[in-house]
């Protein structure tokens, strides 16, 4: 009787484990990461607005692993591919430069998949010098909430990242700046 209830619970198991195998090998055997999730990506190219035109491309690449589920998408230092989507220079006397640009392709296995992204956006503004200590301790807070220790060092870079985004009238990302995006789209590799 006993080795009958083992027998059921393996049949019932071996069940559950070839579903999930044909699911798998239905999918094509791929994660899609859902719209909705952040990728932390470090800047490998400088841009600056007075350089750069709208259309202009550059790269990154993931700061951090892509995960769903356990399963990692995406590993750490996975090429990104982006471009410059608004520029606006400031006149002399008026206006504030303006820079947008957006993520459109990830580089998996050798080819590069189309991904869609929030965009990140960066304004110039007088007294950027000013508010460096204040962006930096505010981005180690942030990132400390988040991923304790190892995260308000991330949370810190972000924050000098983006406090040196603005100098004179241009905006400049230099290499090395992390910057943060959200797929807008689920993504299949």
């Amino acid at each position: 009787m006993k080795i009958k209830k083992n027998k059921r619970i393996l049949i019932v198991m071996l069940t559950g484990f070839l579903i999930g195998v044909m699911a798998v090998a239905a999918s094509g055997g791929a994660v899609s990461a859902p719209a909705g999730t952040h990728l932390m990506v470090q800047m490998t190219q400088s841009i600056n607005s007075r350089q750069h035109s709208v259309g202009h491309q550059f790269t990154a690449v993931l700061e951090g692993d892509m995960v769903v589920s356990g399963t990692v998408v995406a590993p750490h230092g996975t090429r990104v591919y982006g471009r410059l989507i608004q520029a606006k220079q400031a006149g002399r006397v008026a206006g504030r430069s303006q820079m947008t640009i957006e993520l459109t392709q990830m580089l998996i296995n050798n080819q590069r998949k189309p991904i869609q992204t929030s965009n990140v956006q960066a304004v110039a503004s007088s007294g950027s010098g000013r508010n460096t200590a204040g962006r930096t301790a505010r981005g180690a807070a942030v990132g400390g909430i988040i991923g304790g220790r190892s995260g308000a060092r991330t949370g810190a870079k972000v924050g000098v990242g983006v406090s040196v985004l603005t100098r004179g009238q241009s905006i400049n990302i230099p290499a090395g700046t992390l910057l943060d995006f959200t797929l807008a789209a689920p993504f299949t590799p």
